[in-house]
């Protein structure tokens, strides 16, 4: 069933511009749907904003994220104390990163310190990426599959905030923190590549030929992983892996088992396939 979107035009967008967002939801939620094997939520708030707005709602993400996972933890416990004490850090962090990498964001979705999840688009990032419908919905898809994912993992924000924190207070090494966002992210691209297979015939989440070239604004706004792979490419390797051998059941396992994550350490330094039969022994367990 296709969502109910509700537009918050913030950026003073035309009309022209609301239409086609709202047209393009409406192509990608099927598409999201058909291709996750995950039901969307019924109603979706939708907000365009300029590119200040969305380096607030970025900040507010990171607090959200942050407070919730505070209250995972016991009143009073050092895990608790070490999330609060580092909430300011983790706003200006995502703050100053969402500064520099708005240029080239087609669509985002954000946490609300009321813990609402809504879908997030800059106006003046789809100028600047020279957008085509294609483009807008394949990151649509990808966008909406995490809303999706929100309901089979309600935790999905702030997973890697608790294991973090677990990991800092005990002392342990930062490859022990769990994947959470290579496996949300890495579902969401592979959806988001099989959807464009139906949509155009080609696997690309990139721009393809025929399409304009992005603008130097959008080049500059880029890069965020230069020198090593992408959490999205990690994931998404997994997820194709555990699809290959336990279809879309052996996913779902793995977004709704957050307990089962593979770590940081697994998944940069084994190979998919070796990891996903792995992974299918413990979750057969």
């Amino acid at each position: 069933m296709t969502p109910t979107f509700t537009i918050h035009n913030e950026a003073d967008a035309a009309t022209a511009v609301l239409d086609r967002v709202d047209r393009l939801l409406n192509l990608a939620a099927p598409l999201a749907e058909r291709h996750s094997s995950l039901s969307l939520p019924e109603e979706i708030a939708v907000r365009l904003v300029h590119p200040d707005g969305f380096v607030d709602l970025m900040a507010e993400h990171a607090e959200a994220g942050a407070r919730r996972a505070a209250d995972d933890f016991g009143a009073g416990s050092p895990e608790q104390a070490a999330v609060l004490g580092q909430i300011e850090i983790g706003r200006n962090a995502l703050g100053g990163m969402a500064a520099r990498m708005w240029p080239g964001v087609r669509g985002a979705v954000a946490l609300r310190l009321d813990g609402s999840l809504e879908l997030v688009v800059v106006p003046a990032a789809l100028a600047s990426t020279r957008a085509t419908d294609r483009n807008l919905v394949g990151a649509f898809t990808h966008e909406l599959v995490h809303t999706s994912q929100l309901l089979v993992w309600p935790a999905m924000p702030w997973t890697h905030v608790i294991s973090g924190v677990r990991l800092q207070v005990a002392g342990l090494p930062q490859d022990q923190l769990v994947a959470a966002q290579p496996v949300y992210e890495g579902h969401a691209q592979w959806v988001q590549r099989r959807a464009m297979v139906e949509y155009c015939g080609q696997a690309s989440v990139g721009r393809i030929d025929g399409e304009p070239e992005v603008s130097l604004l959008w080049s500059l706004g880029q890069n965020m992983h230069e020198g090593r792979k992408s959490p999205y490419d990690l994931g998404e390797g997994l997820v194709t892996a555990l699809h290959d051998l336990g279809g879309h059941d052996l996913v779902l396992h793995l977004l709704t088992h957050p307990d089962q994550l593979p770590t940081m350490g697994d998944i940069t330094g084994t190979d998919p396939a070796i990891l996903a039969k792995a992974y299918a022994t413990t979750a057969a367990g």
